[in-house]
C-alpha cells in the first residue's frame, strides 16, 4: 500500500494544519465522510492509494500550502478557497490519466474511467468558468477545509 500521492508530493502520514496538527490520512477520511454526507451518498473510507484518496489529499495540502497561515485561512473567500481545490483537483487528475500509477505501483484505478471526455474538459476549465454544479462540489471541499484547519 503506498504512503503518498501519486506523485510523490505528500505523504499520507504527513501532520497537516496550522496551531494543531491533524494526520493527513485521518482529514481525508474525515472530509471523505463529510463530502459524502453533503452529496447524500453512502459513507464507507476510502482505500490509501485509490485516485479518490489521492484527490483529496492533493486538495486539502495544495489549499494549505496555498493560503500559508491560518489568518489567510480565516479570511479567504469560499469562492477562492474553491478555486484553490479545483486546481488541485486539475493538478492530481491530470497526473492519474498521464501518468496511470496503478500499473507500476501499489495505487488503485479509478472506478469510472480516466480520459473521459467530461473529466478532460473540466481539467482544461478555470474554476471561475464552470458550471454551478462543478463548482459546488470544489466548495464542500472548500468548506470543511476552512472549517477543519480555524
Amino acid at each position: 500500500m503506498p504512503d503518498e500521492s501519486a506523485y510523490k508530493s505528500y505523504s499520507y502520514s504527513e501532520d497537516v494544519g496550522f496551531d494543531k496538527k491533524f494526520m493527513l490520512k485521518d482529514v481525508v477520511q474525515e472530509l471523505h465522510a463529510y463530502n459524502s454526507k453533503q452529496n447524500g451518498w453512502k459513507i464507507f473510507p476510502l482505500k490509501e492509494g485509490c485516485f479518490g484518496f489521492d484527490n483529496l489529499v492533493v486538495s486539502i495540502c495544495y489549499v494549505l500550502k496555498k493560503v500559508k497561515t491560518m489568518e489567510k485561512l480565516k479570511n479567504i473567500t469560499e469562492e477562492k478557497l474553491a478555486d484553490y481545490v479545483h486546481r488541485a483537483w486539475i493538478k492530481n487528475y491530470t497526473y492519474w490519466r498521464d501518468n496511470e500509477p496503478w500499473k507500476n505501483n501499489d495505487y488503485i484505478k479509478s472506478a469510472k474511467p480516466l480520459n473521459d471526455s467530461n473529466r478532460n474538459k473540466l481539467a482544461e476549465t478555470q474554476y471561475c468558468d464552470l458550471p454551478e454544479e462543478e463548482k459546488e462540489k470544489d466548495k464542500i471541499i472548500a468548506r470543511f477545509i476552512k472549517s477543519k484547519f480555524i
